[in-house]
């Protein structure tokens, strides 16, 4: 029986085979050599195992409709990236993905970010702004606050400070007609910058006295009160996302071929699994596109595999030997290849070389009629237990059946005297 597998179990196998090695090397079983060879090819493993969960994942999110829809934007060609706009209440929207999907504000970046983080989008830095740690709110009033006294009631401006004689007040203290500024400390007249005298743009509060060039900046958030030191405030980036043109391909297969190819499975009724994750005799773990399953009475029992080539030229053969070398390790007979638009005339004599189903179609709909002529629907090929044993009662109480055993008695009679005899 082929063995489908799970990363979560994969994942958990690694993990306690490091912790088994860690073991060893304290029990001195395995040498360091030993250990560190080991250790890397679990390490490895563990990385493929990683990425391979975000290939299962990113496959998953294509499934949904929120997901397909955001797609659908760039594909089309009506945006090229999703920006943020500000807004007090949240901080950014994207507004463009919220009206597609119909999603409010949080949900939307949610899912934006989801989609960047198995590498659907791209994230690119757009803005940056406080936010209130309580509430999350970006709306805020600023106040400036004397650092001594920590009064608000301040005032500033260009400040005049008297190298000779150290006195500190604001420019107009310092003016005495037209061109002339006198010191009114020492009365001494001042005449050069960097010599006399120099400016300084400060704060002054007008409580204590008190000159700063850096007062106390507190924050208020404007939604729920709270108040903190701007410099304890936290910052909250946002970013613009876009289409990662190397998935193009994978998106248009899964998006616009994938998911109508299981749709119409399921509808023929079908179970479906996809992707399929099978472990071949080899220990090799092979992903399929598609695992068809039909529903028994026990247990689901798979009926196919499939893959899924789509390409804007005629598709060549390497996805044949690829799903070849597949259905060997898993000893899978039937195999199906579903390709959009069309085979290569070499394809095509290698797909029957190696007994391999082919369903071909110039453009989804065709594809999804070469299917239904490919995939009878499964309840043709179970066998209904009930009517098939009706069947048989209703067959032994015929009338040919009846005069068969009464014809079988006698003869058994007619055996048994001549035995007698």
């Amino acid at each position: 029986m082929v063995e489908v597998s799970s990363f979560s179990d994969r994942k958990s196998e690694v993990q306690e085979s490091l912790h088994v090695l860690e073991n060893k090397l304290k029990a001195k079983l395995i040498s360091d050599e030993e250990y560190e060879r080991s250790k890397a090819e679990l390490t490895e493993r563990l990385k493929r195992t990683d990425q391979h969960a975000v290939t299962i994942e990113r496959t998953r999110m294509y499934a949904t409709k929120p997901v397909r829809t955001i797609l659908n934007l760039f594909l089309q060609g009506n945006v090229k990236t999703i920006t943020p706009l500000r807004d007090p209440a949240v901080g950014c929207r994207y507004t463009v993905a919220e009206q597609v999907t119909g999603m409010d504000s949080k949900d939307t970046f949610d899912l934006l970010e989801r989609m960047a983080d198995v590498y659907i989008l791209n994230r690119s830095f757009s803005d940056r702004q406080i936010f209130c740690p309580d509430c999350k709110s970006t709306g805020f009033s600023i106040r400036s606050f004397c650092p001594k006294c920590k009064s608000v009631h301040l005032t500033g401006g260009t400040v005049i400070e008297h190298l000779t004689c150290g006195h500190l007040d604001f420019e107009i203290s310092f003016q005495r007609g037209v061109g002339t500024m006198i010191c009114p400390k020492c009365g001494k007249p001042i005449r050069l910058v960097g010599v006399d005298y120099r400016k300084l743009d400060m704060t002054r509060c007008l409580d204590c006295g008190e000159y700063t060039t850096t007062p106390t900046m507190m924050v208020q958030c404007l939604t729920c009160g709270h108040e903190d030191n701007l410099d304890r405030i936290k910052h909250r980036e946002f970013s613009s996302y876009s289409l990662n043109s190397s998935l193009r391909d994978e998106i248009n297969q899964y998006v616009f071929s994938l998911l109508p190819i299981k749709d119409l499975c399921e509808k023929l009724g079908y179970t479906i699994i996809s992707p399929a994750m099978l472990k071949g005799h080899s220990g090799t773990e092979h992903q399929f596109d598609l695992m068809i399953q039909s529903q028994t009475d026990k247990e689901p029992t798979v009926k196919f595999v499939a893959d899924v080539a789509v390409s804007s030229d005629a598709v060549g053969v390497a996805p044949i030997i690829s799903l070849f070398a597949k259905a060997i390790d898993t000893t899978l007979a039937q195999v199906l290849l579903l390709v959009m638009p069309r085979f290569t005339e070499n394809a095509q004599r290698l797909a029957k070389t190696y007994n391999i189903q082919v369903a071909e179609g110039e453009n989804i709909y065709m594809l999804l009629d070469s299917i239904k002529k490919l995939l009878p629907p499964p309840t043709e090929m179970r066998v209904d237990r009930e009517r098939a044993k009706k069947v048989v009662e209703e067959v032994k109480e015929s009338e040919f059946f009846r005069s068969l055993r009464e014809q079988l008695g006698k003869d058994k009679t007619k055996d048994k005297k001549s035995d007698e005899k």
